[in-house]
């Protein structure tokens, strides 16, 4: 094996433990943010879904997270309670609900993160920046679609 080879193998072995350890410390990160909110894990990633997709339908959070409707149902109540969601009209169709968040949960909940963040990308170039963005975008993809293969494969196994 060539060294430029065993260098670049070495690279992507370091790359790939150090997006293992972000994984869990974004995890932490969230986690911890559940509990200062009062709202538990699930319910948090309902919120930053939220944050980031907009006003969606019910069944559409399902979808993104894969909760049942009942449990979807469930941590909407719960958010909604809280205060950080509320359901409204869809404009275009009057019968169809939408789930929301309130003004000030995104800011509340997610602000700093988005602000450290900046923070964090003002160190590096406009093309480092667009060699992230690409490789975070594939990532993404990537882990929807091994998401989805699972699941599939699970509902195999239980029919």
């Amino acid at each position: 094996m060539s060294s430029g080879s065993e260098e670049r193998t070495a690279l992507i072995e370091s790359l790939s433990l150090a997006m293992r350890k972000v994984i869990v410390e974004t995890v932490l990160l969230f986690d911890t943010l559940a509990e200062r909110i009062g709202v538990n894990a699930t319910d948090m990633q309902c919120l930053n879904i939220l944050d980031y997709e907009g006003p969606v339908p019910a069944g559409r959070l399902a979808e993104l997270t894969g909760l049942t409707t009942g449990a979807i149902t469930a941590a909407i109540d719960r958010l909604e309670r809280a205060g950080y969601v509320q359901r409204v009209r869809d404009p275009h169709d009057r019968r169809r609900v939408v789930i929301q968040p309130t003004p000030q949960e995104g800011q509340e909940v997610f602000g700093a993160i988005d602000q450290t963040w900046k923070d964090l990308c003002s160190r590096f170039s406009d093309q480092e920046l667009t060699v992230i963005l690409s490789f975070m975008n594939t990532l993404y993809q990537m882990n929807r679609g091994t998401v989805a293969h699972v699941r599939k494969d699970d509902a195999r196994s239980s029919t």
